[in-house]
């Protein structure tokens, strides 16, 4: 998997991109990566409503689904989108997948992780 040519192809930089094999960087036990990734970020958004940062991913990511999804399944892929949400104070977010999001996710058959991070 060429995490250059995905980049390349679906024209978004990653805010992290490794290869299997490759050292972690810092790590003193010299453990090394155990899969190949490319990892992009939205970035820090302060809502209460999910659906708002999911409407962020959604407009990047809908018009390159076809060619993700090509890639992921000539490269036999596995893609996961990591939801991470922090609660500060007395602040509980509204958790809700709108219809449009959850179709993008399927057409990418990727998997939905949801972090809650509570620092109240």
């Amino acid at each position: 998997f060429d995490t250059e040519n995905l980049s390349t192809v679906i024209g978004l930089q990653p805010v992290e991109a490794w290869q299997k094999g490759e050292p972690i960087k810092g790590n003193p036990l010299g453990l090394q990566r155990p899969e190949t990734a490319w990892t992009y970020e939205l970035g820090f958004h302060q809502t209460l409503f999910l659906n708002e940062v999911t409407d962020v991913f959604f407009h990047r990511f809908d018009s390159r689904k076809e060619l993700i999804a090509k890639i992921l399944i000539q490269g036999k892929l596995e893609c996961k989108i990591y939801v991470v949400i922090e609660i500060y104070e007395k602040s509980l977010p509204a958790i809700f997948l709108d219809k449009k999001f959850v179709a993008l996710a399927n057409a990418l058959n990727a998997e939905i992780d949801m972090d809650l991070y509570d620092f109240r």
